[in-house]
C-alpha cells in the first residue's frame, strides 16, 4: 500500500520534472544552434514527453491498484469487525449469562419500575452503581 500510494502521489511529479527538464534541453539546443529550427528542439520536446509518459505510465495502474486494495482491505475490516462482534456476543450468551431472555427482561423492567417509583417518592438515585445490574 505504501509503494502503490508514493507512484500515485510521485508519478505525476516525475512527468512534471521530466517536461521542465526537456523545455530546458529544448532552450539549450536553440541557444546551440542559434536558429528555432526542428532539428534544435526535437531532443529536448521528445525527452518532456517521453517523461511525461512514464510518469503517467507509473501513476495511473498505481491508482486503480491502490482504490483496488482500500476497497478490499475495507471490506475485510468490516467482516471481521462483525465476526468479532457476532462471536463476543456468542460468547456472552453462552458463558456470561445463563438466565433465559424472559428473566433478563422481567429482573430489568423490575429494576427500572424501582427506579421511577423511587424518584417519584424522592429518594437520591445512587448514580455510582449501575441501576440495571444484575443480582446473581
Amino acid at each position: 500500500m505504501i509503494v502503490l500510494s508514493t507512484a500515485v502521489a510521485g508519478g505525476p511529479f516525475i512527468g512534471l520534472l521530466g517536461t521542465v527538464w526537456g523545455v530546458m534541453e529544448t532552450f539549450a539546443g536553440i541557444a546551440r544552434a542559434n536558429s528555432a529550427s526542428l532539428t534544435a528542439m526535437a531532443p529536448g520536446v521528445a525527452g518532456a514527453l517521453i517523461a511525461t509518459v512514464i510518469g503517467l505510465l507509473v501513476a495511473i495502474p498505481a491508482m486503480f491498484g491502490y482504490n483496488f486494495m482500500v476497497t478490499t482491505i475495507r471490506g475485510i475490516t468490516q467482516e471481521l469487525d462483525g465476526f468479532a462482534s457476532r462471536y463476543a456476543t456468542q460468547i456472552e450468551h453462552s458463558y456470561v449469562d445463563n438466565r433465559a431472555l424472559a428473566e433478563e427482561i422481567k429482573d430489568a423492567n423490575e429494576a427500572l419500575a424501582d427506579r421511577i417509583v423511587g424518584a417519584i417518592n424522592g429518594e437520591p438515585s445512587n448514580s455510582s452503581v449501575a441501576p440495571l445490574a444484575r443480582n446473581r
